[in-house]
């Protein structure tokens, strides 16, 4: 049996993207474990990225049908994210613990492509609550 590597990953992203959105491109970045996913259409726009990190580790001993399903769903919100009612939004808020060094490297990561943005985090010290809106695939 073939080990599902991130490189397959970012190929799935990238056949799944194009199936959503027929403008859409992929590029896969190993240093940088993302994939950027431009506009055909508009090559100023800026891309969607996707950070596969967490993306690899939740996918990667599900089947191909399983993760396909996942994967699916986790782009449909990305590229077409539902605009919440304020009842909605509040549902979906849950409280996630994060070190310093996590927020410090996510930001770093952001930063690369966007301007990165605040997170509401509760606390001091090497353990931090951060707000979120929990997606079904996302948060």
């Amino acid at each position: 049996m073939f080990r599902y590597t991130e490189k397959k990953l970012a190929k799935d992203i990238g056949r799944i993207a194009a199936r959503l959105d027929g403008d859409l491109s992929a590029t896969y970045t190993a240093e940088t474990n993302s994939v950027d996913l431009h506009r055909v259409s508009d090559v100023e726009a800026p891309p969607y990225s996707v950070f596969l990190g967490n993306l690899f580790l939740k996918v990667k001993d599900l089947g191909r049908k399983e993760r396909h399903a996942v994967l699916e769903s986790f782009l449909r919100d990305a590229l077409t994210p539902k605009e919440l009612s304020p009842d909605e939004l509040i549902a979906s808020l849950s409280l996630r613990i994060r070190t310093p060094f996590e927020l410090a490297l996510r930001n770093k990561i952001v930063a690369m492509r966007a301007d990165p943005w605040d997170a509401i985090t509760f606390g001091d010290g090497e353990l931090l609550l951060e707000l979120v809106c929990d997606r079904e695939e996302s948060v």
